[in-house]
């Protein structure tokens, strides 16, 4: 925490005022640093349901609209240093993480298994999933 607040040049004090803990203060890096991937995979998304629309969309389309706003990033070498931070965080034990994902993942991950399921609709929920 310490090193954090002195590069970010601002008072230990007020970082654990506001965020009480050093596990909330990175799960609020990484929801910060996730919403606007997600917003551009739902909006991917949400084209090729226009495109398609009523029929569903093609599975290569739903692939294309969750998985390359992530390889987009992953070039992208001002937003790797919080990339690492989710990688990391998933590989520790603690259950903030799971506040991130809940909060994060899951809301954008419905929408897109709506989409998947109406595109292969002989696979289960639990194997898309």
């Amino acid at each position: 925490m310490r090193a954090i607040t002195a590069e970010a040049g601002v008072n230990l004090a007020s970082v654990n005022y506001y965020f009480r803990s050093k596990d909330n203060l990175i799960a609020e890096v990484l929801c910060r640093a996730i919403r606007p991937l997600n917003k551009q995979r739902l909006a991917l998304l949400q084209q090729e349901i226009d495109v398609y629309q009523p029929a569903p969309v093609l599975l290569p389309k739903i692939l294309n609209a969750l998985l390359r706003p992530c390889l987009e990033i992953s070039f992208d070498s001002s937003r790797q240093n919080v990339f690492q931070l989710l990688g990391r965080s998933l590989s520790e034990e603690g259950n903030f993480i799971e506040e991130v994902i809940e909060k994060e993942w899951e809301p954008m991950l419905g929408v897109f298994m709506t989409s998947l399921q109406q595109s292969i609709p002989d696979v289960s929920q639990e194997d898309i999933y």
